[in-house]
């Protein structure tokens, strides 16, 4: 997954360097701009898609609250002509077209703008950026791609369920922004099974893949982080500051969002640990494998070393017909075995030492000898 990271397609800015201000510049690669309005009072709704722009000045002014959802912003004439009906920002508008910007509050005279990221479990655990307006009687929510992620909260309103009805536009940006922040729930939830998988594999038998997914992992949880963090920023604000059109009746609501914000970062930095621990396991079980074979190699290049010495010595060849001191076991009957058995009783002796000081036997893996153990 990498949230708060776009494909690099799609992160660039297409504006022309030096354009005035509010350009809107669209990507040809983006989707086209499908309109599905949701208008609704206390006791009734009505839902239909709009491809006539001016069918919304009937609808803003019949209903309490009209909410405007725009998927796909490939159709810079249909979000330019949707900005002049309901009066959004130039500004606000292109940063609509021009996706991958960061979670971001910018208040207007007469209505609010934010940024934030959905989780889009359908886009191939992506996540897509969502620009929402709020003014006096209407939400605006432009989405990237056409899968709604908001389906629960159109049923709520048509069915009328809680205050979702009653309670107007600032209510139903909280809804959305409560959406956003819960649909990390199921996907930490399986990532935090995953990561109790590796962990049992960990202390198992693991191999490179298992390294590999954990860096996979870590990097979800990365991309997880980068989304979350902004996002209950972002709800500390709304809680904080007094800006326009958002009504003090939904703070209540919102405390309860930035509680499930903070608890989301809070699993996603216990993941992080966790996870990092588990590499860091896998890392000294290597490095333990490699000391392992190290040691052997070592015991075993130790004990040849005097046994080479001994066979070096008796590989000279000096002739001791010459001389009473030039080797006279070559003239004894037993000096060949004799050297034989004396390098057996120094690698045996050496073998003895070193079992007792702990680097080869039952001991040997779990511990490096001491000094004084050594001597």
């Amino acid at each position: 997954m990498h949230p708060s990271n776009p494909k690099s397609k799609r992160s660039r800015k297409h504006v022309r360097p030096g354009a005035a201000p509010g350009t809107l510049v669209g990507d040809p690669r983006a989707e086209k701009s499908r309109i599905r309005v949701l208008a609704f009072g206390p006791d009734r709704c009505e839902e239909r898609e709009v491809t006539d722009i001016l069918d919304l000045r009937q609808l803003l002014e019949a209903w309490p609250t009209v909410w405007v959802d725009v998927a796909g912003v490939g159709d810079v004439q249909t979000v330019a002509r949707l900005g002049e009906l309901l009066q959004l920002h130039r500004l606000a508008l292109e940063d609509v077209v021009n996706v991958g910007q960061r979670t971001k509050l910018d208040p207007y005279d007469e209505h609010l703008f934010l940024v934030t990221r959905v989780y889009d479990a359908a886009n191939g655990h992506d996540s897509q950026q969502l620009s929402l307006f709020l003014g006096e009687r209407f939400v605006v929510t432009f989405r990237e791609h056409a899968p709604d992620p908001f389906e629960p909260i159109r049923t709520r309103v048509r069915e009328g369920k809680g205050r979702i009805r009653t309670s107007g536009p600032s209510y139903l940006v909280y809804a959305l922004l409560d959406a956003v922040v819960d649909l990390h729930y199921p996907a930490l939830y399986r990532l935090g099974d995953e990561i109790e998988a590796l962990e049992t594999e960990v202390l198992g038998r693991w191999s490179e893949t298992t390294i590999h997914r954990l860096h996979s992992v870590r990097s979800r949880l990365r991309g997880f982080r980068r989304e979350l963090v902004p996002q209950r920023d972002l709800l500390h604000t709304l809680l904080q500051e007094e800006l326009p059109c958002m009504s003090r009746s939904v703070h209540v609501y919102l405390r309860d969002c930035h509680d499930h914000a903070n608890q989301l970062v809070d699993l996603v930095e216990q993941y992080r640990e966790v996870s990092s621990d588990l590499v860091a396991a896998c890392l000294s079980q290597a490095s333990q494998g490699v000391n392992a074979t190290m040691r052997v190699l070592t015991v075993i290049s130790t004990i040849f070393i005097p046994l080479g010495v001994l066979a070096s010595v008796y590989g000279m060849n000096f002739d001791p017909t010459t001389s009473p001191w030039n080797m006279p076991e070559l003239r004894w009957r037993f000096g060949y075995p004799a050297v034989l058995a004396g390098m057996l009783v120094v690698a045996g002796a050496m073998l003895v030492w070193f079992r007792r000081a702990g680097w080869i036997g039952a001991n040997g893996d779990a511990r490096t000898p001491a000094p004084a153990e050594r001597s």
